[in-house]
C-alpha cells in the first residue's frame, strides 16, 4: 500500500511540474511574440498586429486549457468534501476535464498558432524570400496536423479510461 501512495504523490508532482512548465512556455511565447512584433512592425504594422493577436490568442487558449489539466488533481485528491461522489464518478469527471483540455489545447489553440505562423511567413516574405517558405509551410503544417488530430482524437481518448481505472485504487 505505501508504494501506491508514493506512485500517487509522484504522479501529482509530475502533473504540477508539467503545468508549471506549460505556464513558463506560454509566457516565453508571448515574449517571443512581442519581439517578433517589434521586428516586423516596420514591414507591415497592421498585418503584424493581426499575427500578434493570433499568437496571443493561441497562448491564452492554451493557458486556460492547462487549468483543466489541474482538475483531476483536485478530483482524485483526498479532499473530504468529495467523499459524497463514487470513485467511478470522480474518475469520469477527471477524464472529462482531460479531454476538454486536449480539445481546447490542440483543436483550438493550435489553429490560432497555425494562422500566426502563416502570417509570419507572409511578413518574412516581404523582407527575405529565403526563409518565408519554411514559415508558411510550418503554419500550413500546423493547420493540417489539427485536422488529423481531430480525426484521431477519438482513438487516443478511447485508451484513457483504462488509465483512470487504476487511478482510483490510489485513494
Amino acid at each position: 500500500m505505501p508504494q501506491r501512495r508514493d506512485q500517487h504523490s509522484d504522479a501529482r508532482t509530475v502533473m504540477a511540474v508539467g503545468f508549471a512548465g506549460d505556464i513558463l512556455a506560454f509566457a516565453s511565447y508571448i515574449a517571443l511574440t512581442a519581439l517578433l512584433y517589434e521586428l516586423f512592425k516596420p514591414v507591415d504594422r497592421s498585418l503584424c498586429l493581426v499575427a500578434a493577436f493570433f499568437s496571443v490568442a493561441a497562448s491564452v487558449v492554451q493557458a486556460i486549457s492547462s487549468l483543466f489539466h489541474l482538475a483531476p488533481l483536485v478530483l482524485l485528491g483526498r479532499t473530504p468534501y468529495l467523499s459524497v461522489f463514487t470513485v467511478n464518478s470522480l474518475q469520469a469527471l477527471a477524464l472529462m476535464f482531460l479531454r476538454l483540455r486536449a480539445t481546447a489545447y490542440h483543436n483550438i489553440g493550435l489553429v490560432f498558432f497555425g494562422l500566426y505562423c502563416l502570417l509570419v511567413g507572409v511578413l518574412i516574405s516581404e523582407v527575405d524570400l529565403s526563409a518565408a517558405p519554411a514559415w508558411r509551410a510550418d503554419g500550413a503544417c500546423w493547420l493540417k496536423l489539427r485536422a488529423v488530430s481531430i480525426a484521431t482524437a477519438r482513438t487516443v481518448s478511447a485508451s484513457l479510461p483504462s488509465v483512470f481505472s487504476r487511478v482510483g485504487q490510489y485513494r
